[in-house]
C-alpha cells in the first residue's frame, strides 16, 4: 500500500481535481460518507442504534473541517442526534467546505459558530456518545493554541468514543509528532492512502485504529503526478505473501539454500544461537555457525540442527583476526551469510569484519556488533561487492552516518533512504515502525510487531530470519521486507502466549513458523 506525505496527497488531490476532473465536492462528499458510516458503526457497538445516542461533530475552517459538515448531514439522514460546531467564524469557510456547509444548512441542520469559550460546546462535549474530530488536518505547521486547544483538551476529557477525520489534530502528518496538544483518537479514518506521520509515534497512538477510505481516488494517481518524488509503501500480508519462499516438490535441504552464521563470543554465546534457530524457523535448508572454538558446545546445546566450525579466539574468548581465513573458507560454500551477532567490538573483530566484507561476494546480513566495528573501520560501503543488509537501530545508524540519533529519530524515512541509495545497500532501520530502505530510494514501512520486542536477542532473530530468506534466494530488499514483517508478526504472537512483559527472544523464534503460516493462509 503506497504511503504519502502530507504535500503528496495535497498534489495528488489537485491532479485528481484538475487532470482527472474529479470534483472537488465529490471527493469531499466521500470522505464525509466514510467517516459517518464509522461513526454509525460505533453508535450500534455502544448500544445506540436506534438514535438514543449523541454525536458531536467539531470542525475547522479548512477541508477537513468541510469533511466534517458531509459527516453530519448522513448522520443527522439517519435519524441520529447532531450537533455541529465550527470552530470559527462563518466567513473563514471556503470553496468545497463552503458548499457542504450551505447544503447543511439546507437540510435544516443547525450549525454553531464558536471562537471563543462556550458553555453550550463543554456540555455537548460531555454528553456526547461519540465525538467527530475535524477540527484541524494533516498540513499543520504551527503549534495548537486558543481554542483549538482548549476544545482538544475537553475531548481528551470527555471519554466518548472519538473518531477522527483523516487525522487527530494536532498532529503532524508528515512526522507523527504532537504540534503542542493533539486529539486522542479511538479511531481515525484517512482518505485514499495512509499518511507517514500516522505510522510513527507518538502520532501512530494518537491516532488509535487506522482505517483507509476509498474515496475516489484512482490508484496509479501517485505515479502520475509530477510534485511526488518519494516511493513510501506500508508492508502488508500481500505483499509479503507473494514473495515468501515456496516449498516445491521434489526438494532437498540444498534447494533452500546454506547459511553461515558468524557471531558469539564468550560474553555473548547466545546471540549466534538466536540467529541460527531463527534461520532454521524461517526455511533456510542448512545453517552452519562459525563461532570462536571455545563456546561451540554452548551453541550445539542449544541447537541440534546447526553445523559449527571453531574459529581462532582471543584470550578473551571472541574471533581472533587469524579467524577470517576459517570465515572465508566457511563462507564460500554458502548462498548467504549473517554477519556480527554477539562478535563484540574489539580490534580483532573489526579486522575480521573488514576482511569478510572486503572479500565477499554474495549477499549476506550485517547486523548488531559488526555494525559499530565497521563504522570505526574506514569501509567505503558503496564499494562493498556484496549485496548487503544493514540492520542498525538508530544508535548503530548514528555510528554510521555520523548523524545525531535525534536527527534520524526526526526523519526515520528520508535517513534510510538516503543512506540505502548512497551505500548501494538495503538498509532495515529497526524501530517501533521499522522502515526498510532499498538502493533504488524507495522505502517501506513495517508496523507490526509490539514492545514485547523491546528485549536482548530479538535483534539476532530478525537477522536470522532475513539471512533465512537471502540464502532461499530472495533478492535483499525483498528478503529483508519479509524478514521485518514476518519477525513483527512472530513478536505479535509470542506476545499473546507470554505477555509482552515476559516473552523472549526464543518466544519470538518459536512463533516463526505460526507467523509464517497467519501470512501464507489468511
Amino acid at each position: 500500500m503506497r504511503v504519502l506525505l502530507p504535500s503528496e496527497m495535497r498534489a495528488v488531490d489537485r491532479y485528481a481535481i484538475d487532470q482527472l476532473h474529479v470534483p472537488g465536492v465529490a471527493l469531499m462528499e466521500n470522505a464525509g460518507a466514510a467517516v459517518a458510516e464509522r461513526v454509525a458503526e460505533c453508535m450500534c457497538e455502544l448500544g445506540c442504534c436506534q438514535g438514543t445516542g449523541r454525536v458531536v461533530v467539531l470542525c475547522g475552517p479548512g477541508n477537513n473541517g468541510g469533511d466534517g459538515f458531509v459527516a453530519a448531514r448522513r448522520l443527522a439522514s439517519e435519524g441520529l442526534s447532531v450537533d455541529v460546531y465550527a470552530l470559527c467564524s462563518q466567513d473563514r469557510i471556503a470553496g468545497d467546505a463552503l458548499t457542504h456547509l450551505n447544503w447543511l444548512k439546507h437540510c435544516g441542520i443547525d450549525v454553531d459558530f464558536v471562537e471563543s469559550c462556550s458553555g453550550k460546546l463543554w456540555a455537548d462535549i460531555e454528553r456526547a456518545d461519540v465525538i467527530v474530530d475535524a477540527i484541524l488536518g494533516t498540513g499543520i505547521e504551527k503549534e495548537v493554541t486558543g481554542l483549538f486547544a482548549e476544545v482538544i483538551a475537553r475531548v481528551n476529557e470527555s471519554g466518548a468514543c472519538v473518531v477522527a477525520v483523516d487525522i487527530p489534530s494536532g498532529i503532524d502528518g508528515a512526522t507523527g509528532k504532537v504540534m503542542g496538544t493533539a486529539v486522542r483518537a479511538d479511531i481515525t479514518v484517512t482518505f485514499a492512502y495512509p499518511k507517514v506521520g500516522q505510522l510513527f509515534y507518538p502520532g501512530r497512538e494518537f491516532c488509535g485504529e487506522l482505517e483507509v477510505a476509498d474515496i475516489g481516488i484512482p490508484p496509479a494517481a501517485p505515479d502520475e503526478t509530477e510534485d511526488i518524488q518519494s516511493v513510501i509503501h506500508l508492508i502488508d500480508d500481500e505483499r509479503v505473501r507473494e514473495s515468501l519462499p515456496k516449498r516445491i516438490q521434489p526438494s532437498h535441504k540444498g534447494t533452500y539454500g546454506r547459511l553461515v552464521v558468524i557471531g558469539g563470543s564468550a560474553g555473548m554465546p547466545g546471540a549466534a544461537s538466536l540467529a541460527c534457530s531463527a534461520a532454521l524457523r524461517a526455511g533456510a535448508g542448512t545453517v552452519v555457525a562459525i563461532t570462536p572454538r571455545s563456546i561451540r558446545h554452548i551453541l550445539h546445546g542449544h541447537d541440534a540442527e546447526v553445523m559449527s566450525i571453531g574459529a581462532d579466539e582471543t584470550s578473551e574468548g571472541g574471533f581472533s583476526a587469524a579467524a577470517l581465513e576459517s570465515v572465508l573458507a566457511g563462507v564460500r560454500p554458502a548462498a548467504a551469510f549473517v554477519l556480527g551477532p554477539g562478535i563484540g567490538r574489539s580490534g580483532d573483530a573489526a579486522s575480521l569484519v573488514k576482511g569478510l566484507l572486503t572479500a565477499a561476494d554474495r549477499a549476506g546480513v550485517v547486523d548488531a556488533d559488526a555494525l559499530v566495528v565497521l563504522s570505526q573501520s574506514g569501509v567505503d560501503l558503496a564499494s562493498v561487492n556484496a549485496d548487503l543488509v544493514l540492520t542498525p537501530h538508530p544508535g548503530e545508524m548514528s555510528a554510521l552516518t555520523g548523524l545525531p540519533v535525534a536527527d534520524i529519530l526526526d526523519n526515520p524515512v528520508q535517513v534510510c533512504a538516503r543512506y540505502a541509495v548512497q551505500w548501494r545497500k538495503t538498509v532495515v532501520l529497526k524501530g517501533a515502525t521499522t522502515v526498510v530502505g532499498s538502493p533504488d530510494g524507495s522505502a517501506h514501512i513495517s508496523v507490526r510487531g509490539n514492545a514485547g520486542l523491546a528485549t536482548g536477542g530479538t535483534g539476532d532473530v530478525l537477522a536470522g530470519i532475513i539471512g533465512a530468506f537471502l540464502a532461499q534466494g530472495i533478492r535483499p530488499c525483498e528478503a529483508a521486507i519479509c524478514g521485518t514483517y514476518v519477525h513483527g508478526v512472530a513478536g505479535e504472537l509470542a506476545s499473546e502466549s507470554n505477555g509482552m512483559v515476559s516473552m523472549l527472544a526464543r518466544d519470538v523464534v518459536s512463533s516463526i513458523a505460526s507467523a509464517l503460516d497467519s501470512i501464507s493462509n489468511p
